[in-house]
């Protein structure tokens, strides 16, 4: 590839809903990105690390629990209004994303878009992937830790039975695990408490971090892309 003027580095996790509202969106204007000579790269971390490195463990406390509740609550309200600053309707499952948030799993579903890296698969095929995790988890309520459940979701992104083996098999690797968390590393030693978290570099060379899926306009600014931004219109111009 070309030398871009700036580049996205996205830390993602498919357990965060809002990784998903992010990646989708910047998948979905990467090529937009491009001409303005913006390179845009994923990277699965492991949110779990991040929360632990940062000193906000999850833990199980009458309280704790409370909290998560409300928040829950609150982001059965907003999460239709970040849908359409998006510009896309989700088909979110709430019990889907209530299950994920119960303590982690054998398996994390964040190894595999490693092993469907481009250096085994073209990259649009590995980011095509990685997005289709989300939507099974979400949209779909399907348990990925489950292999079972994970061959199913790898067949509908268009791998055959064989590469679907080869994947499965290669996720208990421990040099993609050690990938995983070398990776959740960066993100922590780049100051991340959470996901989505973006690393961004401009064209002077510049970096800076960026936290949520909804800071795009923020990033445009110290990018330098155009964009159009959010304006009010005035009663009696309208």
């Amino acid at each position: 590839m070309a030398s871009t003027a700036g580049k996205i580095d996205a830390f993602v996790d498919c357990v965060s809903l809002y990784s998903y509202y992010a990646i989708s969106y910047l998948l979905n204007n990467k090529d937009a990105l491009l001409s303005h000579g913006v390179e845009v790269e994923l990277h699965p971390i492991f949110l779990g690390g991040i929360m632990n490195s940062s000193g906000m463990q999850i833990e199980h406390s009458q309280y704790d629990r409370s909290l998560l509740s409300l928040k829950s609550k609150y982001l059965r309200k907003q999460a239709p209004m970040d849908e359409s600053r998006k510009g896309k309707t989700y088909k979110i499952r709430w019990s889907a994303r209530e299950k994920i948030l119960q303590p982690s799993k054998t398996t994390h579903p964040e190894i595999l878009p490693y092993r469907d890296s481009p250096a085994h698969h073209p990259r649009q095929t590995y980011e095509s992937t990685f997005l289709s995790l989300w939507q099974h988890i979400y949209e779909q309520e399907t348990d990925i830790s489950k292999p079972p459940n994970m061959a199913k979701a790898l067949s509908s992104s268009g791998f055959n039975p064989d590469e679907v083996r080869e994947i499965l098999a290669a996720a208990n690797d421990p040099k993609y695990k050690e990938m995983l968390l070398a990776n959740t590393q960066k993100a922590i030693d780049y100051g991340a408490f959470g996901a989505p978290w973006f690393w961004v570099r401009n064209a002077r060379g510049k970096e800076e971090p960026f936290f949520g899926s909804d800071r795009f306009h923020y990033i445009y600014d110290f990018l330098g892309v155009p964009f159009q931004d959010i304006a009010i219109k005035e009663k009696g111009k309208l």
